[in-house]
């Protein structure tokens, strides 16, 4: 390995790579496994845990790759937006099968917009966001289709929540509305898998104690 090159890049000398701790769980029964029920059931729970945390960690990089995510406050305009434009979705889809508005990301999404172009100083992001509000229809296929994902998840911090976006047909509006929040809510959009959370960590743990 070039060293120097990684100086440049990385500012420090290249660390070397552990190998993986891959540990098999020893036979601790004496004289062959005096239970085989017993065994079979521990052994299915062990695979059925080992597959939930590969699926988890496949989960949160699929997610990474199509999903843009930045925290906002609760106490801020863009969540308290969302949530009065949630409350007029469920004003037409609520027990209304075959509404034909989706799961209210488009609703919300026009929230946002609307918070952005009020609050943001002129510039190109604002430009954005203005002309996407002037021409935006939440309840129209076109916005059905283009917005896959506009909601609000919990966070560990209770005051604050994760905004995420999915639009990938218009990446650019949507890095613009990303930016936006940036400015507003003074936070910054979080790159790359997020780190594993509690209960997958605590699967992982689990495992590496077999």
């Amino acid at each position: 390995m070039d060293t120097e090159a990684w100086k440049k890049l990385f500012g420090s000398a290249p660390v070397e790579a552990k190998a993986n701790d891959r540990r098999v769980r020893p036979n601790t029964s004496s004289g062959g496994d005096s239970n085989p029920s017993l065994r079979a059931v521990q052994d299915t729970a062990e695979l059925a845990l080992r597959l939930a945390t590969i699926v988890t960690q496949k989960q949160r990089e699929d997610e990474s790759m199509l999903v843009s995510a930045v925290p906002i406050k609760k106490s801020n305009l863009v969540f308290q937006a969302m949530t009065a434009a949630h409350a007029e979705y469920l004003k037409l889809a609520k027990g209304k099968k075959g509404h034909g508005l989706g799961d209210g990301s488009t609703f919300r999404f026009g929230a946002v917009l609307a918070v952005l172009a009020q609050s943001l100083e002129d510039g190109d992001t604002k430009k954005a966001v203005t002309d996407a509000l002037a021409v935006y229809n939440p309840k129209s296929k076109q916005a059905l289709r283009v917005i896959k994902l506009c909601k609000n998840e919990n966070m560990h911090d209770s005051t604050q929540m994760r905004f995420k976006l999915a639009m990938p047909s218009q990446f650019v509006l949507e890095c613009a509305v990303i930016d936006g929040i940036e400015k507003l809510e003074s936070s910054q959009q979080w790159i790359g898998p997020r780190p594993a959370g509690y209960l997958e960590g605590l699967g992982q743990e689990t495992l590496n104690k077999q």
